[in-house]
C-alpha cells in the first residue's frame, strides 16, 4: 500500500487575494510615495536613495549584493521657475487628464500635496483606463534560445 491512498485529493483552486487592478494600482502608489519621499529629501537639502539587491558574478559564482541606487526622479524645474510634475507607469507617461501628462505645481513645496491627491485618485482607480492602457504599450521581453 502506498502512502497516498491515505490522503483525500480534491480539485480546487487557490484564489488571489488581491485583483490584478489592485496590484498596479499598489506598484503605482509605492512609485508615487517614493516620488514624494524625494521631493521631501530634496526639500530638506539631502539625498534619498533606495537600496537594490543585484546578483553579481565573483569567483565564478552568483553572489547576492546590496547596493545603494539613486532613484529617477519624475519632477523638474521648469524654464518659468515652477516645478512640474509627470507619473510615470511602464517606462510610459501616464496620461492623467484631457491628453494631459504633466502636471504644473508651483513651489517645490506643494508636491508632496500633490502626489497625495494623486495617490487618492489611483486608489479612487480614477486612473485605472490610463495605466492599463500603459500596460498594453509595454513591450513584451523576448525570450532567446539558449546556445
Amino acid at each position: 500500500m502506498g502512502g497516498l491512498n491515505t490522503l483525500k485529493l480534491v480539485d480546487a483552486t487557490r484564489k488571489r487575494e488581491v485583483s490584478a487592478e489592485g496590484r498596479m494600482r499598489d506598484k503605482v502608489i509605492a512609485s508615487l510615495k517614493l516620488q514624494q519621499d524625494l521631493a521631501r529629501a530634496e526639500l530638506e537639502g539631502r539625498q534619498h536613495s533606495v537600496t537594490v539587491r543585484r546578483y553579481e558574478e565573483k569567483d565564478g559564482q552568483r553572489v547576492l549584493v546590496q547596493r545603494s541606487k539613486q532613484p529617477r526622479k519624475w519632477f523638474w524645474k521648469g524654464a518659468n521657475g515652477a516645478y512640474l510634475f509627470q507619473m510615470s507607469y511602464c517606462n510610459t507617461p501616464v496620461v492623467i487628464a484631457n491628453g494631459q501628462k504633466v502636471v504644473e505645481v508651483g513651489a517645490l513645496d506643494a508636491l508632496p500635496a500633490v502626489i497625495d491627491t494623486l495617490v487618492q485618485a489611483v486608489n479612487a482607480g480614477e486612473l485605472d483606463a490610463a495605466l492599463k492602457a500603459n500596460q498594453k504599450n509595454k513591450p513584451k521581453k523576448r525570450v532567446t534560445a539558449k546556445r
